[in-house]
């Protein structure tokens, strides 16, 4: 919407005495498109929207009637299936807005509906025009007599060419120095400071305030009139009085922020690699989400999503020192790999890919002297660590501005046009509309496959000549050709002094995050987790732990794998590898969180049991007491006993127990079925089976037993 303007709107070009019809607008209004409706007239137009309204309000532009009206008799059956079948062929092109505008993209639209149906391309060109000219709507295709001319067109109605110069003058109020005065003043209040409001709510709001008579009719609701015609000024005024004062910047500092204004309308003369010495004077860093989804390695009917890529790039020679393609991020993990690729050797990289390089095709292994990237992952302690262990300046560009790294920026969109928006399973713009294809559906490509693509990619583009780079007049005169690979090289010999190397391990150290870890004498505990090195077991840290209490240390950690950590020892400048105990070896070879995620399994299900484990707790307390209070009600009375006459006969009564329950244990003695079981005179039960009744007992069994001699 452009004001009181929208697509259909017909508007008649007073300078050429044609008619126009727009057809799009942009959703952020930055451009529209527009056609003739003459005849003859061509194929759709771009216009830039502050174009068209400085057009309007010079009065160039007007609008006008809407004489280009389609047939409305459907009645005919052959007449409605010649719209059927119009609409069944051309229906998914139309509605491919903006492309289907846009010359370049239009045939590439057209070619595959053509191949399909038979037709060449050039015959539906006059179906679409047919379609824009008479209001973008169904009915365009019926045919129908026009009333002056031959059969298949249709009937134009009376042209209105539109108020000539000067016919409405009278309807416009003639500005005074107090009109000027409220549109600054509500362009300011409402405009400026407002929350997104647009000129038409502007205006709206100040001929409401300042340009109308408010009457009560009784309702309880104020009646506004406004002054009408001649009495207050009219939006055109108010728009012609803002073109010719608006300051561009300071409006969209004002209404969108500095931020914006800096990413989108500064002025852009510099250069971003302006001032660069050579190679590794400055490495730019960035991630993407990918336009192309991904299957499971293990499973391919599982879709895995869109991959990361981090690359790495030399602002000096644009050459890529560094690639990652992984799931990891974007987050440090994502760029620490970016990194690391990017400081390490590419012929080993690029083997594990089953690519066969030489040195001298990817000769990048070294570190920057300063780095630029996005705030977030250089902005902490990891962009701490590169400096202090690894020497890199660290640079962080504002909020929303990735137009200060130009280079890597570009470099996304470089990948997207050369060759992931030809990968199957890639974004389409279309995948969102209504009825859109499922791209997603048709996911081909795994992980390892998509990466093997990305190295080729960057050999590629390392060796092809830049057509947009500007040499430097020292490159001019070498005569050096403008690949990246060209200009390291050419760099490296010429303008170098930045670039350092520096071992695998060193590199690895720098970019693992760190955190502490407790020494107890169980081990050494990271992340609920225990290890151990040699150098542990040496000095003896767990027992020193043991008797003097736990301390901390410093340990460095892939958070990805937690089979080893590096302990830094107080005033070592390299740490010992402790690696898991045994009893630790179900965690083993997985990540952090997969660990932290089985031990809150763990918990729950402990949690899961804590009200049942509480109640059989319970439950046996219960039970002991009852059994105390049983035992406490056949207490004997010992009141008439002395302490010494309690305790001097424990060794007798331990013994007379002790076989009394050795008789009731013996293994050897079979269950005896009670009515076999006799009973002694005495009153005890004695079996049949028992081996007392087969000799003579002895005095002391006598005495147990309570059996006098006969």
């Amino acid at each position: 919407m452009l004001g009181n303007v929208s697509v259909n709107q017909v508007l008649h070009d007073r300078i050429l005495g044609n008619d126009i019809r727009i057809l799009y607008i942009a959703p952020d209004e930055s451009y529209l498109y527009w056609i003739e409706l003459a005849k003859d007239g061509g194929m759709p137009r771009k216009e830039s929207l502050s174009d068209l309204e400085t057009r309007m309000l010079a009065e160039e532009l007007v609008k006008a009637d809407d004489t280009w009206l389609p047939p409305t008799d459907d009645s005919n059956e052959k007449n409605r299936k010649h719209r059927e079948e119009c609409w069944e062929l051309l229906g998914s092109a139309l509605m491919n807005e903006p492309e289907i505008y846009e010359k370049s993209a239009r045939a590439g639209i057209l070619q595959p509906i053509a191949d399909e149906s038979g037709r060449l391309v050039s015959n539906l060109y006059p179906m679409l025009k047919r379609y824009w000219r008479y209001g973008k709507v169904k009915n365009a295709f019926l045919p129908a007599d026009e009333r002056k001319g031959g059969k298949g067109q249709t009937r134009r109605l009376r042209k209105n060419s539109g108020p000539t110069p000067g016919e409405n003058a009278t309807c416009s109020k003639i500005l005074t120095e107090t009109d000027i005065g409220l549109f600054e003043k509500y362009y300011n209040k409402y405009y400026l400071k407002g929350n997104g409001n647009s000129l038409q709510d502007v205006y709206d709001r100040m001929i409401r305030e300042e340009y109308s008579d408010k009457t009560d009719n009784g309702s309880g609701i104020e009646q506004i009139t406004s002054h009408g015609h001649g009495g207050a000024p009219t939006f055109r005024q108010f728009q012609y009085w803002h073109m010719k004062n608006r300051d561009r910047n300071l409006e969209t500092v004002e209404r969108e922020g500095e931020s914006a204004m800096n990413l989108k309308e500064r002025a852009t003369t510099g250069k971003a690699d302006f001032g660069m010495r050579g190679p590794g004077a400055q490495y730019q860093i960035d991630a993407t989400v990918a336009d192309v989804y991904l299957v499971s390695r293990f499973n391919r009917a599982n879709i895995i999503g869109r991959p990361i890529v981090y690359f790495v790039k030399d602002t000096f020679s644009r050459i890529v020192t560094g690639l990652y393609v992984g799931l990891e991020g974007p987050s440090w993990m994502g760029m620490a790999m970016a990194l690391y690729n990017a400081f390490t050797d590419k012929v080993d990289f690029c083997h594990k890919y089953g690519i066969e390089i030489t040195e001298d095709q990817w000769p990048c292994h070294h570190l920057p002297f300063a780095m630029i990237g996005d705030r977030g992952e250089l902005e902490s302690e990891h962009g701490e660590r590169l400096a202090n262990r690894l020497g890199i300046q660290i640079d962080n560009t504002p909020p929303y501005r990735g137009d200060l790294k130009p280079i890597i920026e570009r470099h996304f969109r470089i990948l997207n046009d050369s060759v992931v928006h030809r990968l199957p399973g890639n974004v389409k713009p279309d995948m969102s509309q209504r009825c859109g294809k499922d791209y997603r559906r048709d996911a081909t490509l795994d992980l390892e496959q998509f990466t093997r693509i990305m190295i080729v990619n960057t050999l590629t583009y390392n060796k092809v000549t830049m057509q947009s780079f500007e040499p430097s007049a020292e490159m001019m005169k070498a005569g050096v050709e403008l690949t990246p690979l060209a200009l390291w090289n050419w760099g490296i010999h010429n303008s170098s002094g930045a670039l350092r190397v520096a071992d695998e391990e060193t590199c690895r150290l720098a970019l693992m995050p760190e955190d502490t870890c407790d020494i107890t004498r169980e081990g050494i505990k990271f992340h609920k987790l225990f290890y151990s090195c040699d150098r542990a077991v040496r000095e003896q840290w767990f027992e020193n732990a043991r008797r003097d209490g736990s301390y901390k240390l410093k340990v460095s950690y892939d958070p990805r794998d937690v089979h080893a950590i590096y302990v830094w020892s107080d005033g070592e400048h390299k740490p010992d590898r402790a690696v898991l105990l045994n009893w630790e070896q179900k965690f083993d070879g997985k990540s952090s969180e997969e660990c932290d995620y089985e031990m809150e399994v763990i918990d729950a299900l402990k949690g899961k049991r804590a009200k049942q484990d509480k109640d059989a707790i319970l439950t046996a307390d219960n039970y002991v007491d009852s059994v105390l209070a049983e035992a406490k009600a056949m207490k004997a009375d010992i009141s008439g006993k002395s302490k010494t006459e309690m305790l001097s006969g424990i060794k007798f009564n331990r013994k007379q127990e002790k076989e009394t329950q050795r008789a009731k244990e013996s293994f050897v003695r079979e269950d005896e079925d009670p009515e076999t079981d006799e009973t002694s005179e005495t009153g005890t039960a004695v079996s049949s089976q028992d081996t007392r009744g087969k000799r003579e007992m002895t005095d002391l069994e006598k005495l147990i037993w309570g059996i006098e001699d006969e």
